[in-house]
């Protein structure tokens, strides 16, 4: 079997249909109090946890919830927004 690689990209949001961006805005909300919530029990576990200095727990949600223990580190990520169209037009070109 092969595995195809995805190439991401950042959508702006602006260049979508008002039904398109009005679900996205409520998937938004909905987004950001679970991760506001995930917040919450992470904090709560890792302070519970007494981990040495430099570790914390770490969790994974994909298929129910794993653990480990990893350094406190986060790799940030840039990427510059693209319209939908734009992104269609490239990726059917390549």
């Amino acid at each position: 079997m092969t595995k195809n690689t995805l190439t991401w990209k950042t959508l702006d949001p602006q260049s979508l249909p008002k039904e398109h961006a009005a679900l996205l805005a409520t998937y938004k909300t909905a987004y950001a109090k679970a991760q506001e919530a995930r917040k919450a029990f992470e904090a709560r576990m890792n302070a519970d946890a007494r981990l040495p200095a430099g570790k914390q727990l770490v969790f994974s949600y994909r298929y129910g919830v794993g653990i480990a223990i990893g350094d406190v580190e986060r790799k940030a990520s840039t990427s510059k927004a693209v319209s939908l169209a734009d992104y269609l037009q490239s990726a059917m070109s390549a």
